[in-house]
């Protein structure tokens, strides 16, 4: 998309030169290159100001000569890149005039009618903070740079300048043939990695680390309101033979870009330092991107013929739009009959995408085995093409999804696993061996899957097991109850409790003999777990505390608690 003077401005020339009776309204004056927003500085405001005027409202540029930073006698996206290139990049600056405001050697093709009068703004509410990293050292001589964002107002990017002491970065190794910083493998944790960050760069010069990012070129797009925000995570190598010590991080400039200003905003500047444990003895070092990704499935208890729903709870330090999962679990006991979305986004509407198979069990296979059944579903929060800014959750554990089961009528007691396990076919809803999901809402998305995966979708880019720096799966466990009632603290099951019960326990804990043939019975303080902690609770309880023995007891009754223990066989009153 350009702005030319055929299309900016023959009409303007023409309308000028009727109102004020000739062309000498519009002679030149002085400027800056590069400076856009006419604030006396080339920043990254100057590349949003061209942004803003070439995709979303032409207005807000009064001197288009400062604007084509080429000088090729037009304003297009290309201005607007070669400015962030010089900023970031270590690209070549604007043409003159430049860094200086001055007159315009070149032919005066696009005019500059008013220039100046702008100033960086100054916010005492904004900061830009600069986290503290710990470096082991050794053989590994990487780590990462974090920076946190607080912002008063709706912010479309964000840059700034850190100096390393000591001369301990090697930028060696993470240069790649543009100059970046291992381009591709830093976070931008608030908007690149939901699918909003249109322009993100960190680029090393010596012992000089400069980072940018832009959340906004073609669309509308911003940063809330936000205190102490992980927005910039980045990788560094030290050099070796860098000693063990505390080297400064000096953030030497910072700068915010809001959405209702196209000037620079100068924040509150909070600098930082870098412990290194051990003298780097490795080289050759290649930073890998943190990503780590749990998902977890709650457990639960039911009796033949009822219900149960088991919380599938995500977290993560990655911001993602959604998730695909795909469990596994035993059709001959079970039926998965339902998924519900529990985490909604803050801004009330409904998932972009929000689908699910449960493919009912026991399945044959060719070969006559019976196949455990499957439960796989594709939960999106947001397009990552939509200008909506919702994101999960970071940095904490929260539940995303219920998963219904019923437990069949002929189930016997005991415990069963629901296991996540890739490969939960989508079922096709034509004649093709494919699923076609589409989202509901916003920006039309459709995607054709055959199976169901356990993933996270961050942005662009899915993150699975296989790419993850850590991605952990905590199955979940239904017991069965039916209608068993247990004696709390009766291990050695003779229908009593007593000081030969903590004996039992121990000879099975440190001595290797028999386990009980209840475990919930054992498990005296029902904490899920048969140890050293149950004999003492008996102990307790007979001699010391009473109390001491989780219900039931001294009644027999059901087991209140959900956990993974057994008690196969029924117990009865004597």
């Amino acid at each position: 998309m350009k702005a030319s003077r055929k299309s900016y401005l023959s009409f303007a020339v023409l309308l000028i030169a009727a109102i004020f009776g000739g062309p000498g309204a519009l002679e030149a004056v002085d400027f800056i290159r590069g400076d856009t927003n006419n604030d006396n500085a080339v920043s990254l405001a100057d590349a949003y100001a061209y942004f803003h005027f070439l995709f979303q409202t032409g207005t807000g540029v009064t001197c288009l000569e400062a604007g084509d930073v080429n000088g090729d006698g037009e304003l297009d996206i290309q201005d607007g890149i070669d400015t962030l290139q010089y900023l970031f990049l270590g690209g070549a600056p604007p043409l003159a005039p430049f860094p200086q405001a001055g007159p315009d050697p070149l032919p005066p093709d696009l005019g500059c009618n008013s220039y100046g009068g702008g100033s960086a703004l100054e916010d005492p509410e904004a900061r830009l903070e600069i986290l503290s990293p710990t470096l082991a050292g050794g053989a590994s001589g990487h780590g990462f740079i974090t920076v946190l964002l607080t912002t008063p107002q709706r912010t479309v990017g964000y840059s700034g300048r850190i100096i390393v002491g000591g001369g301990i970065i090697d930028n060696g190794p993470l240069t790649t043939p543009a100059g970046t910083i291992w381009e591709g493998d830093y976070h931008d944790l608030a908007t690149d990695f939901t699918g909003l960050a249109d322009y993100l760069s960190v680029y090393g010069k010596g012992q000089t680390l400069s980072f940018g990012v832009l959340s906004t070129i073609g669309h509308p797009k911003w940063i809330e309101p936000v205190a102490d925000l992980k927005v910039l995570e980045f990788p560094v190598c030290l050099k070796p033979g860098t000693e063990a010590g505390t080297y400064p991080l000096t953030l030497e400039y910072g700068e915010l870009v809001y959405v209702d200003t196209l000037q620079a905003v100068r924040p509150r500047l909070a600098s930082a330092a870098i412990t290194v444990l051990e003298e780097v003895t490795g080289s050759g070092c290649v930073p890998t991107p943190r990503t780590n990704v749990k998902f977890s499935l709650a457990d639960g208890s039911a009796a033949p013929g009822g219900t149960v729903d088991l919380p599938l709870s995500v977290e993560t330090d990655r911001g993602a739009q959604g998730i695909i999962f795909s469990l596994e679990y035993d059709g001959t006991l079970l039926e998965a009959t339902g998924v519900e979305a529990v985490w909604q986004r803050p801004d009330g509407a409904p998932y972009e995408i929000a689908v699910y198979h449960l493919v009912p069990g026991p399945i044959l296979t060719p070969a006559g085995v019976i196949r455990d059944s499957s439960a796989g579903g594709y939960f999106w929060a947001v397009n990552p093409l939509n200008n909506q800014h919702i994101f999960l959750p970071i940095d904490q554990k929260f539940e995303m999804l219920r998963v219904s089961f019923k437990v069949k009528p002929d189930a016997p007691p005991g415990v069963t696993e629901i296991r996540f396990k890739d490969g939960a076919p989508a079922i096709p809803d034509s004649g093709d061996d494919e699923f076609r999901i589409c989202s509901r809402t916003g920006f039309i998305h459709c995607a054709n899957i055959r199976e169901y995966h356990n993933l996270l979708r961050s942005g662009f880019s899915y993150v699975t097991p296989q790419v993850a720096s850590s991605f952990f799966f905590v199955n979940g466990f239904l017991k069965i109850t039916g209608d068993i009632s247990i004696f709390r603290g009766d291990a050695n099951a003779d229908n009593q409790v007593d000081q030969s019960d903590a004996i039992f326990i121990l000879h099975h804990l440190f001595l290797g003999e028999a386990a009980p043939s209840c475990e919930d019975q054992a498990d005296a303080n029902d904490d899920g777990q048969v140890d050293i902690t149950d004999p003492i609770a008996i102990l307790q309880e007979l001699y010391i505390k009473p109390g001491s023995i989780a219900a039931p007891y001294p009644e027999w009754g059901r087991d209140p608690t959900p956990d993974r223990l057994r008690c196969p066989r029924r117990s009865t009153r004597p």
